[in-house]
């Protein structure tokens, strides 16, 4: 279709146009048309090819930004389409060579006759066409022949380059770009949790049923939160700030029995601390002599591998109880 539109577009005149389950035959007469005209004619349907598969790859990116994914026929469809055009020449090639669609007029007596006649079935084709003319005009066929190369390598890495990019940014709703960004990102482009790291908003849930919690014969949670900072005796301009949670289970006799803690990183995440992570950050910031004193009730200082200054923090509490200070 592509090459009837470009000869009716050129002006063209066309004697027959039929199409069949292999190929589509269009007569024309060459020796009306430019070398160059006739150039265009063997890239022109790569390129119309190229052009669809352009379309359909501006397509499935636009569906899976406007509705999160592309069905996956779709997407089948389109590499199909894409790998079809990549080998687009070469397929033609192949069904010329089987229906013997080349030197017309020595192989018919009909097309010798007249090419633009019924009775003549051979068409010149695509791959034949530049040999031909070349032939006829220079008495050989060698430069249409590297004429026709040409144009087929450059359609070739064309129909490539434009596939590779629907597999990159389109093919699976982009599964292909997610693979290779995993594998050529540097290391600050990552985002890996940390263990036992939780959200801004599970953690509010955790505080929410904390306060909300009663048990039997009077039992309570109770949350602090404890914002200190850590410094460093070596570099005096070192400060981070964080932020520790603790949930204790408070008994009617007023023993307090730690329930869960997290802490708010520098960097903004949120752990939830269990043992293994306690000794990680027990020689850094001594958090079992914060939370002793938490259970005690009383203030005292934080320190450890590091020097550490506990600022004051409200301590959310339910049951009314007033709030303390740890400093």
């Amino acid at each position: 279709m592509a090459q009837w539109m470009y000869l009716k577009l050129s002006g063209v005149p066309l004697f027959a146009f039929n199409i069949k389950w292999n190929l589509v035959i269009i007569k024309y007469t060459s020796s009306n048309i430019t070398d160059w005209l006739e150039v265009g004619l063997v890239a022109i349907g790569q390129l119309a090819n190229i052009a669809i598969v352009v379309l359909l790859t501006l397509f499935a990116i636009f569906v899976s930004k406007a509705f999160d994914a592309l069905p996956e026929i779709f997407s089948k469809f389109i590499i199909s389409y894409g790998f079809v055009t990549v080998l687009d020449p070469y397929l033609g090639l192949v069904v010329d060579l089987a229906e013997g669609n080349w030197a017309c007029e020595t192989r018919s007596t009909d097309c010798a006759y007249d090419y633009t006649s019924n009775a003549c079935t051979c068409v010149t084709g695509d791959a034949f066409k530049l040999w031909s003319r070349m032939a006829r005009t220079e008495a050989s066929g060698v430069t249409g022949m590297f004429y026709t190369i040409v144009v087929y390598v450059f359609c070739t890495l064309i129909a490539a380059a434009v596939v590779y990019e629907y597999i990159l940014h389109a093919h699976m709703n982009g599964r292909m770009l997610d693979n290779v960004r995993r594998l050529h990102a540097t290391e600050e482009d990552f985002f890996v949790p940390d263990d036992c790291e939780i959200s801004m908003e599970q953690l509010k849930n955790i505080l929410n049923k904390a306060q909300r919690f009663k048990g039997q014969g009077g039992v309570r949670r109770k949350v602090h939160i404890n914002e200190f900072t850590v410094t460093d005796r070596v570099d005096k301009k070192f400060e981070e700030k964080m932020t520790h949670v603790a949930i204790f289970t408070s008994e009617v006799d007023g023993e307090r029995t730690l329930y869960r803690h997290f802490l708010k990183q520098v960097n903004g995440s949120i752990v939830e601390i269990d043992d293994e992570i306690m000794e990680v950050f027990s020689g850094q910031m001594a958090l079992e002599k914060l939370l002793g004193s938490i259970k005690e009730g009383k203030g005292g200082s934080v320190e450890g591998g590091q020097e550490e200054k506990a600022e004051e923090r409200k301590e959310k509490e339910t049951g009314g109880e007033e709030e303390k200070k740890v400093e």
